[in-house]
């Protein structure tokens, strides 16, 4: 727009100069020229400095979008460093754990995703591909499975705080046994899941059954014995 309504107003006033006496032909096309040939490169150094100042803005941009990329990815690598670091000793701490940890996913039929060594070796199993993808009832016992049905639906509703349970649950051979076990909520692959902690207490169960036993013949004997004294000293 600068080009043509500036060339127009010089031609404008060439001619309207010549026309008045001013100044002649040649003097009109040679002001003419030379004012045109002004203005084009008035206007071509104002474009060129906004060029420049473009490009410059454009290249500060650019060098900074580099640095907070290069911050960013010095950022995401050492985040991910990290997170792989600390997966690996999480691995490593169920992995290495002397407590059975299973994590179970879904409600009520809740199918096995994971399962460590020392869950195996309760189970009476020797590698984790027999028990991952089957049902986590499967290996609890038929009296008990209503009860973990409705903590599992209970867990998942946050509607159930923290604690042990003592549930019997049921080995590969069929055996049962007994564990007390803790649940919390996790995410597994991007949906919730149930990790639970357990720790086979059979024989823990078995000492306190005979304890029960023992105490029971002790008042068994001490009533016999009050019985015969009396008997003896009437």
């Amino acid at each position: 727009p600068g080009t043509v309504l500036g060339s127009l107003l010089i031609g404008v006033l060439g001619l309207a100069g010549e026309h008045a006496g001013v100044w002649g032909h040649e003097s009109s096309v040679a002001l003419i020229t030379v004012a045109s040939l002004s203005l084009f490169s008035v206007l071509v150094w104002f474009l060129a400095v906004r060029l420049h100042r473009t490009d410059a803005q454009r290249l500060a941009v650019e060098s900074q979008l580099r640095r907070v990329n290069a911050e960013l990815e010095e950022r995401v690598e050492t985040r991910t460093r990290a997170l792989a670091e600390s997966e690996s000793r999480y691995r490593r701490v169920i992995e290495e754990s002397p407590n059975g940890i299973i994590i179970h996913q879904g409600d009520q039929g809740s199918a096995i995703r994971f399962v460590n060594p020392a869950g195996l070796h309760m189970f009476g199993h020797t590698e984790a591909a027999q028990m991952i993808g089957r049902p986590m009832l499967d290996y609890v016992a038929a009296g008990d499975r209503d009860l973990v049905r409705e903590r599992i639906s209970a867990r998942l509703r946050s509607a159930l705080p923290p604690g042990l349970i003592q549930v019997e649950a049921l080995r590969a051979d069929g055996s049962s046994f007994w564990i007390n076990a803790a649940a919390t909520v996790v995410d597994w692959e991007g949906h919730p899941a149930t990790l639970v902690s357990f720790v086979d207490v059979s024989e823990q169960r078995r000492l306190q059954t005979a304890e029960r036993e023992a105490e029971s013949l002790r008042a068994v004997t001490r009533l016999a014995n009050a019985a015969a004294h009396e008997i003896n000293n009437p």
